[in-house]
């Protein structure tokens, strides 16, 4: 068992470095994710580093990492959404500096009575174990609510500055939380069970470790893929503002902008004279673009977008190239061409974009409508 949770601790220890040179050669913040598959792979290494310094002192020093696991997950998430906060992060290491005196008083405490296994049992299973146990799965639960809502926020902020959304959504990302949610669910069930059936603990700490080396393994694959999503160049577009300017006004907040009625009736006249010349069938179309060419400042554009359009970029590019793409299906001329080489005529770059845009403003699939014209 132990070859096996070392097999599993230097896995992870090599997805975290190849994370780390990463991160070093792209300048960017995909080493918070070689933190996580670093963290997470000691904490389940826990008996193993016990065996090298001496029981319970291993369980003693991974024990803290647990509430390391969650902000560096989080962290990673809302670096690729909001990148220039990341030094706001620090505040998330709060708890882990809070805890460290708690678990010192209790490993005291089990030093002072190590030599009675009698009196060692009943510390383990104290309140004030207990409270310690309770308290750091609920930070971790806690940090996956957290980095599902700043994904949630992330999908409205990328809706305003994107037409094609691929590669932006972290849709991936989704979906590798939920698993990590249901792999801790599930190891807290295989703990449970190997305490009632220490014959079955073998084979179920294999299982448990198989499945959590595929998961590093695929969540480490999907962090080496991912860009880097508001790559916009913003210099030449309008008024000099930092870049954070943009995030913060994509959210519907523009009490204090200062935009006369006649600036926003102007602004909106040149974006639907851009919009009558076609400019949103550009497959690489984004607010940056759209800014440069009719010369208005792009938060300027997301204001009367959002506030007084009560529309978002995504939706004003998307529903025309939809409104085009159902004329088109039904146009002789495009006869010759599939319906995703329509959709790739009409500025999509994605299946899976144009297929959830059509079905959003069309209200049913591209293949649906197809027939409903037939």
């Amino acid at each position: 068992m132990n070859s096996l949770l070392a097999i599993g601790f230097f896995q992870g220890l090599i997805l975290s470095v190849l994370l780390f040179l990463k991160a070093w050669q792209k300048k960017n913040h995909v080493w918070l994710m070689g933190a996580f598959v670093l963290f997470t792979s000691a904490f389940i290494a826990g008996p193993l580093i016990n065996q090298w310094i001496g029981e319970p002192w291993g369980s003693f020093l991974v024990d803290p990492l647990l509430l390391l696991i969650g902000p560096s997950f989080y962290g990673y998430i809302r670096s690729l959404s909001r990148p220039e906060r990341g030094h706001q992060l620090k505040v998330h290491l709060i708890p882990f500096f809070l805890y460290l005196p708690f678990l010192i008083y209790f490993a005291l405490t089990v030093f002072a009575v190590q030599p009675n296994p009698q009196y060692m049992k009943e510390i383990y299973s104290s309140s004030y174990a207990v409270a310690m146990s309770i308290f750091k799965f609920g930070h971790l639960l806690t940090y996956v609510s957290l980095t599902f809502g700043e994904l949630k926020r992330h999908q409205k902020r990328i809706e305003q500055v994107f037409a094609n959304l691929k590669g932006k959504d972290l849709q991936w990302v989704r979906y590798l939380l939920t698993t990590f949610l249901l792999l801790s669910l599930l190891s807290l069930g295989i703990y449970l069970v190997a305490i009632q059936r220490p014959a079955w603990q073998n084979q179920l700490t294999l299982f448990n470790l198989v499945l959590i080396s595929l998961y590093l393994i695929t969540i480490t694959f999907y962090a080496f893929q991912q860009g880097t999503i508001f790559d916009l160049d913003l210099s030449q577009v309008g008024e000099p503002r930092e870049l954070p300017t943009l995030w913060e006004t994509t959210d519907p907040k523009y009490e204090k902008s200062g935009l006369r009625e006649t600036d926003v009736t102007e602004i909106s006249q040149k974006i639907d004279q851009w919009m009558l010349g076609k400019g949103y069938l550009d497959p690489e179309v984004n607010l940056a673009r759209l800014a440069e060419a009719i010369q208005v400042p792009y938060y300027r554009i997301s204001e009367v977008l959002g506030k007084y359009r009560k529309t978002s970029f995504y939706e004003l590019i998307n529903s025309h190239r939809i409104k085009d793409i159902q004329q088109a299906l039904s146009d002789p001329n495009y006869a010759h061409l599939s319906i995703l080489g329509i959709a790739f005529e009409f500025g999509f770059n994605a299946k899976s974009t144009f297929n959830t845009a059509f079905k959003k403003f069309a209200g049913m699939s591209p293949s649906e409508y197809k027939k409903s014209i037939s």
